[in-house]
């Protein structure tokens, strides 16, 4: 029911990323897209479930699309949103230790309204540039459910998309060999 971060790493200049080791994140939609893009259906529609949203805000298609075009590609890419800076304040007043008993609620709720939800590009051209959060790269365990997540966020500056493909793709191998061994 939980994402828990296990490894976070500083980036070359010493900036600390945005996701602190033992953070926690709810695992519903469209939250761990890459656990569950490769998942049976349902898993997936459990997925989606868990996010209670009223069904005049049913997002489950847009999700849908989420997974669709990581399974395309093989990891995630997730823009930066307006109102991402408010949710990342936010996740780290919840994750510097005062912990509050309704913090899934809490995150629902901002993820929730925010516009663009965790929107993907829809094709990664190599000269435009793009504001990306994060990209992320499934790991399987010996069942082929998703299992862990390598991920590269908090970009300092826009990346253009043949940066965003070419830390995608060394990301990628990552996972596979990780898996390999």
């Amino acid at each position: 029911e939980e994402i828990v971060a296990l490894a976070s790493v500083a980036d070359r200049a010493g900036r600390a990323p945005a996701l602190r080791i033992a953070e926690r994140r709810p695992f519903v939609a469209p939250l761990g897209a890459p656990f569950v893009a490769w998942s049976p259906d349902e898993v997936i529609e459990a997925w989606i479930a868990r996010n209670n949203l009223p069904r005049s805000q049913d997002r489950s298609s847009e999700w849908r699309h989420i997974l669709e075009l990581t399974r395309q590609r093989g990891y995630q890419v997730t823009l930066r949103s307006p109102g991402g800076r408010a949710i990342a304040a936010r996740r780290a007043e919840l994750a510097s230790g005062r912990r509050l008993p309704d913090y899934k609620e809490e995150l629902f709720s901002l993820f929730n309204a925010l516009e663009h939800d965790l929107d993907q590009p829809e094709t990664i051209e190599p000269d435009q540039l793009y504001d990306i959060m994060l990209i992320a790269s499934p790991l399987f365990d010996r069942n082929g459910d998703g299992a862990l997540s390598l991920n590269l966020g908090d970009f300092g500056e826009k990346l253009t998309g043949a940066t965003i493909t070419a830390y995608a793709d060394r990301l990628v191998r990552a996972c596979l060999d990780v898996m390999r061994a």
